[in-house]
């Protein structure tokens, strides 16, 4: 992963997540919960091929970076080799707003290949490939940002500003502990199991 470098990203390229979750093993990653994003690659056949590919050549190289605006979170991201390709995946933080939570917490996602009715479950035993992102450190807007999204969401629900901003701090606060959490008997860290 390369970090404070450029991603190109051609216009028309965001991918819709159809299918999300996450897996932790106790066994690799550091027992860290790593999201799964199933991605509708439908209108992207490149984006599926890159997928493919990684099952037989997994090193790679890839540059990504998170960027924000209105109500939103993007995840920029620049396949480099083995198969050449450039995405964005949008994420919704009212509905989605743990997934890069997790992501930041273990620098790594596993993309799959789907189409527009494909589930987590319905791709769980398909083969993915790992991405490095960049970490909360490296988007230092982070948190603020997903707790005003909550906030926002809680103040169209009808709740008073005091009480949004609050309810919005809790949930992120427990959000965070679920991306922090780690299976024990984790050896190696999230990073260190891509390499």
């Amino acid at each position: 992963m390369s970090r404070g470098r450029k991603v190109r990203v051609e216009p028309g390229r965001s991918v819709r997540i159809v299918g999300d979750g996450m897996v932790m093993r106790a066994d690799a990653f550091g027992g860290a919960p790593v999201p799964v994003l199933v991605l509708d690659c439908t209108p992207f056949p490149d984006i599926r091929e890159a997928i493919r590919v990684a099952e037989y050549e997994p090193d790679g190289d890839v540059k990504s970076v998170w960027g924000t605006g209105g109500g939103r979170v993007g995840l920029l991201i620049e396949l480099i080799r083995p198969a050449p390709t450039s995405f964005l995946i949008d994420f919704d933080l009212a509905t989605q707003g743990i997934l890069p939570e997790l992501a930041m917490g273990t620098g790594l996602i596993e993309i799959k290949a789907g189409h527009p009715q494909s589930t987590f479950k319905s791709t769980f035993k398909e083969s993915g490939m790992y991405v490095e992102v960049p970490s909360r450190e490296d988007f230092t807007p982070w948190p603020a940002v997903f707790v005003k999204a909550l906030m926002e969401q809680a103040r169209r629900g009808g709740a008073k500003t005091v009480d949004a901003r609050r309810a919005a701090e809790k949930t992120y606060e427990y959000i965070s502990s679920v991306a922090n959490a780690r299976m024990r008997g984790g050896t190696e860290s999230p990073s260190e199991a891509v390499h």
